[in-house]
């Protein structure tokens, strides 16, 4: 497990024109980010990854659509492996944004994933000066990079926090701090009730429908195969999977305590697809009982990669009580 390395970013923007935005800001973040990114490193200027000579080499295909190797041992019949990044947007209702603000966002690199910072930077710096957001009158607002910092594992310490890029200078400082591990995280209380609180829609799908409640071992095999998935294709090793099966059967007898989750309903355009698309989940509070202990080093890591659909869009976002 502690060859599971991550990286997380907090991006501080400044507006430079008013910039508008959507209620849900995940998919304006996400989507203005992966166009910006392919114009960025793109060489073919293909609409697909797929048939191109590159694909395997590409940073662009590495981050949006990860080749599954023809040796794979997992995933052989999918054609691309898991991102191995998550943009947590700003969860404000506020939508027009002038330079008076600060809009302050959190990015998480999985594994090799975060030798690609600066890639990153670079195209969240080309959004801001080609225009972000909805149009006013006839424009898309923009906006420069100030800063950018890397967070502590806990996520709450900002005095622990290390500034790796500032925009005013254009630099990307060398002493960036190394990525963190499963043992840097903190872990909940193992003889305490565990609290989840979901501040983004998490999307679960079990026996082919998405969840209407979330019984703890539904939650816990969706976390356990996304942290396996991105542990074997972007970490470089396959997690140990001997006592998955045993952990699975002991996440059947957690108990749910409390639950104070509904259904939260929303949309995203797709540019790519020229289509609105639901991306509506469970939000709200779900408490758990029984023996957690096992399971807690996954619920610690999950609170960084999120679980479920979307999770590029920041969706399945939860706290720990």
């Amino acid at each position: 497990m502690h060859r599971f390395t991550f990286a997380r970013y907090r991006f501080t923007l400044q507006p430079e024109t008013t910039l508008r935005l959507p209620g849900f800001k995940g998919s304006a973040f996400r989507g203005g980010f992966g166009m910006a990114f392919r114009r960025a490193v793109c060489i073919q200027r293909r609409s697909h990854c797929t048939d191109c000579l590159l694909r395997r080499e590409c940073v662009y295909s590495r981050v949006f659509e990860t080749p599954v190797p023809p040796d794979s041992e997992l995933m052989r019949k999918y054609a691309a492996a898991p991102h191995p990044f998550v943009i947590e947007p700003p969860e404000t209702g506020q939508s027009d944004f002038d330079s008076s603000d600060r809009i302050v966002f959190h990015v998480t690199l999985v594994g090799q994933a975060a030798e690609y910072l600066p890639y990153f930077i670079f195209a969240f710096e080309q959004l801001g000066r080609r225009g972000f957001g909805s149009r006013i009158n006839g424009h898309r607002g923009r906006y420069r990079l100030l800063e950018v910092r890397q967070a502590a594992p806990s996520g709450d310490n900002r005095a622990a926090e290390q500034v790796v890029y500032q925009g005013e200078s254009g630099t990307l400082l060398s002493s960036i701090a190394s990525a963190a591990t499963w043992a840097d995280l903190p872990l909940p209380p193992a003889g305490e009730p565990l609290v989840l609180t979901f501040h983004t829609p998490v999307r679960i799908k079990y026996q082919g429908r998405f969840a209407d409640q979330l019984d703890f071992h539904v939650l816990f095999r969706n976390l356990l195969r996304r942290i396996s998935m991105l542990s074997y294709f972007h970490c470089g090793h396959r997690l140990d999977d001997s006592g998955f099966a045993e952990l699975v059967r002991s996440a059947q007898s957690i108990r749910t305590a409390d639950h104070a989750l509904r259904w939260q309903e929303q949309r995203r355009w797709s540019g790519r697809q020229k289509t609105s698309m639901k991306m509506g989940g469970l939000v709200g509070t779900v408490s758990y009982g029984g023996d957690l202990g096992p399971f807690l080093p996954y619920i610690a890591l999950g609170r960084h990669l999120h679980c479920g659909k979307g999770c590029t869009f920041g969706l399945g976002r939860y706290t720990i009580a």
